[in-house]
Parts: C-alpha cells; structure tokens; sequence
C-alpha cells in the first residue's frame, strides 16, 4: 500500500511533524511505502534551514531529509505558505 501524509504543525510548537515522522517510519517497517511527505500551512517550517534547535531534542528538518535520503520519499513544500511565512 502507498501512503501520502500531510503535514500541517510547525515543528516544536506541534506534535503533528513528529507524529508524521514516527508514522511514516512505522509504515515503511511495515512493508508499504510512503511516496510523498507535503507541508503545509505552518508545516512549511519543518523545511526551514534556520532552524536551530537544542541538541538535546530531534532536529526534525534534519530527520525528514534522512527519511528522504533513506527511503526515497518525496517532501514537497506549499509555496505559497511557505512565502507567507518567510
């Protein structure tokens, strides 16, 4: 089975990112396949490349681009959000 996610939380204001990460994992594990991750609305932050957190907790822009480079999935980025957005 393919899986496509949404993801609409800003990272570390929402649980929606880390969520999607852990279910999208889970499903690749599982034997299906995820062929594409989209962010949108204040999701579009999870692609920012000035996020900084503190080492002690995940950087989630980091492990999306992991899951990417691991497993071949897709992220797309609304445009316009993320303009909205800075």
């Amino acid at each position: 089975m393919q899986y496509g996610l949404l993801v609409m939380g800003a990272p570390y204001s929402s649980a929606a990112p880390h969520s999607a990460l852990r279910f999208a994992h889970q499903v690749i594990v599982s034997g299906h396949r995820v062929a594409g991750v989209f962010f949108y609305r204040d999701g579009v932050h999870n692609a920012s490349s000035l996020m900084t957190p503190p080492q002690d907790e995940l950087n989630l822009r980091e492990a999306w681009i992991d899951l990417h480079q691991t497993h071949g999935v897709m992220l797309d980025v609304c445009v316009a959000a993320a303009l909205r957005r800075g």
